[in-house]
């Protein structure tokens, strides 16, 4: 492993000290819109044993009208904390670390309570975009 010493190093990040520099990007892999949460926590606690220091999820949208799909996967309920803590408790749990990716769709949403900052329609999305505040 000469071409990569650094790459089973520790890796300090001022705020956290990541025991290696292996990292997972964000990738959709659609278990989060399956609503089996201790199924997603699964696939990423894998990753953590496997080895990876830092993992990403997929987009989860910051407010409804954020969301790809209408009911898509986001952290703006008490239950959608309490979804996503299985996943963070579990992946900490064997070692790892995970970063949620905040997305939110604007105009590309295929939503009917999507927003965005013109009402132009995407030409991939049936909707016309709201210009009306999003709920926070």
């Amino acid at each position: 492993m000469t071409d990569y010493p650094h790459l089973l190093s520790p890796l300090d990040l001022g705020h956290v000290k990541l025991p290696n520099r292996v990292l997972m990007g964000s990738m959709h892999t659609g278990l989060e819109e399956r609503g089996d949460w201790s199924r997603t926590a699964e696939y990423f606690a894998e990753r953590a044993k496997g080895g990876v220091a830092l993992m990403v999820t997929g987009g989860m949208a910051p407010n409804p009208e954020g969301a790809v799909l209408a009911g898509s996967a986001g952290l703006f309920t008490d239950e959608d904390i309490a979804n996503n803590r299985i996943v963070t408790d579990r992946v900490r749990d064997n070692g790892g670390r995970i970063a949620m990716q905040i997305l939110h769709a604007g105009r590309y949403a295929v939503n009917p309570e999507c927003v965005a900052p013109s009402p132009i329609k995407a030409p991939i999305s049936p909707f016309a975009r709201s210009r009306r505040r999003a709920r926070l």
